[in-house]
Order: C-alpha cells, then structure tokens, then sequence
C-alpha cells in the first residue's frame, strides 16, 4: 500500500526528516473521518504554539534548532483543519490531560480557548472525558483511526510512540478501536457540556 499516495500536499512532510520518521502525515493529510481519544495530552492538531513548545522541552529534545523544526511541523499539521473540504475532525480528551501543568498559566489559558474556538467549526467536535467517569476503556492509551474515502483503502489505526508508531490495518483492530471510540464518545460529556466545562476551567484559572 502507498501510505502517501494522493496527499493534497504531497510530501511537504518529507523536509521536516527526524520529525516524521513514518508516513503519518501523509495519511492523516488524506484521512476524513479522523477520530482519536487523548488520555494525557491535548490532541496534536488542537495544540496551541506554546502548549506544543513546553511538550517538546520537556521531551527528550535539547537542541532548540531541533525544538523549532518539531514546533513548526506540528504547526503544519494542524492546517488540514483550516483548509477547504476540511476532515471531519472528532476527539475526546480526558480530563487528566486538561488539568496537567503544561506551561505557565497563560499557556494553560490559551490552549483552552483554542479548544473553546473549535465549538462553531461543524467539521470539529471536542469531548472531554470526566474524572467522574472512572475507569474506561481507553485507560488502554492514545489512538487515532483514519478512514479514508477511497473505497479502495483500508482504514487505518495509529497508535503513536515517541519514535513512530504501529499502523493497525487488520479488520479486528480496526473493528475493536472504532468500538472504544464509540464508547469513549457515549461516556463522555456531550459537545455543549464539554464546551461548557472548558469555558468554566479557563474562568478558574
């Protein structure tokens, strides 16, 4: 399988070498719908500039070239959301990764009302898993599924690692991971609560 084949930009990754050390930007380039669940940070293409910044430092990165150049590709990423015939973009964040310390407070601030900001957009839908919720199913860690409207490509699982990441294409991954997603989104605050949670934890801060 051409795991880039027919990106809109194809290959705008490939200069960012070190960064994607896998195929994953072209395919989420490709990719609508994109579902994913976030148990510990916010999800990357809802990432602010500095939010992304304090990740990175405190990543194993040390030369700020090489911070730099991760800063702006992720940047890169996220224009997928902005540009015509967007993806439908669907993520639930639990609440653990809402509440870490990232940064100082008006890095906190600030990544909340990017998160606020995508309650108009029709293509994007923010959930937040509640602490209350307890244990859940994706207490098993971070995924994305990427479906891909070519009937002639398979959807595809990705579960990222600091080096890269499995791509799950077999017809029982994907079949387990679409039903964490759906119970992840049926135990999760509704889009307006959550919103409405976001908006309450930002006048807190």
């Amino acid at each position: 399988m051409d795991l880039a084949r027919g990106a809109r930009e194809r290959g705008w990754w490939e200069q960012y070498k070190g960064v994607f050390t896998g195929s994953y930007a072209g395919l989420e380039a490709e990719a609508s719908p994109i579902n994913t669940f976030e148990p510990l940070v916010i999800s990357g293409l809802l990432q602010t500039f500095a939010y992304t910044v304090a990740l990175t430092r405190a990543s194993l990165v040390r030369d700020p070239a090489e911070i730099d150049k991760r800063v702006e590709a992720r940047m890169r990423r996220q224009e997928i959301l902005r540009r015509p015939n967007p993806p439908r973009y669907w993520a639930v964040i639990d609440e653990a990764a809402l509440l870490r310390p990232v940064g100082d407070a008006e890095v906190m601030r600030g990544r909340l009302r990017k998160l606020i900001d995508t309650h108009p957009l029709e293509h994007v839908t923010v959930q937040v898993m509640p602490m209350s919720a307890g244990p859940h199913i994706g207490l098993w860690g971070q995924f994305v599924i990427l479906g891909f409207p070519d009937a002639t490509d398979r959807d595809i699982v990705y579960v990222e690692t600091p080096t890269d990441g499995p791509y799950l294409e077999e017809p029982e991954h994907l079949e387990r991971h679409t039903l964490m997603m759906q119970r992840l989104v049926a135990g999760a605050l509704g889009a307006d609560a959550s919103i409405a949670y976001l908006s309450d934890l930002l006048d807190r801060l």
